[in-house]
């Protein structure tokens, strides 16, 4: 445990000191290294003080690699800001105000969930192989089954 959050530490504090520099593709590669030794040490940690705060910790800098990998790929827009927000004015009919607020909330909501899944899809083919794994062999075998073999022969899973 101790190996895997003392090693995303020190990646993360690397991270920080990159995004302080303003070297964003660095510190958004650091952070992200960092991040995966964390949730991994999580996986081992037995105090439940210590997985929380390493969440909280995770959160954040997942937070913070979004919004560099956002600025990198897109300079900054206030059109979708625009979109996210209220509209501010009296009310017509309480439906109609109604249905503003559920696509106000709508539109958060889904803008809240393509933050979190584009960083969780890897963009980079990693260099890791199913013996690279130590372990988890149930696991292994059912990513196998559920995942490797659809996409390998799609015709024997229609």
């Amino acid at each position: 445990t101790t190996n895997f959050v003392a090693k995303g530490t020190e990646i993360i504090k690397q991270a920080v000191q990159k995004d302080n520099a303003e070297e964003y593709e660095a510190a958004l590669s650091l952070y992200s290294q960092g991040i995966q030794y964390l949730m991994t040490g999580l996986k081992y940690e037995k105090n439940q003080k210590v997985v929380g705060a390493i969440k909280e910790k995770v959160q954040k800098y997942l937070k913070r690699a979004e919004d560099i990998k956002t600025s990198i790929e897109e300079p900054p827009k206030k059109t979708k800001k625009k979109k996210v927000k209220a509209k501010s004015g009296g009310g017509g009919g309480s439906k109609d105000g109604d249905s503003d607020d559920e696509n106000k909330e709508e539109d958060e909501d889904t803008a809240k969930m393509k933050g979190a899944l584009s960083s969780a899809i890897v963009m980079e083919t990693p260099n890791i192989k199913w013996d690279d794994v130590a372990g988890l062999e149930t696991a292994k075998q059912l990513l196998k089954e559920a995942v490797i073999l659809p996409i390998k022969f799609p015709q024997l899973f229609q």
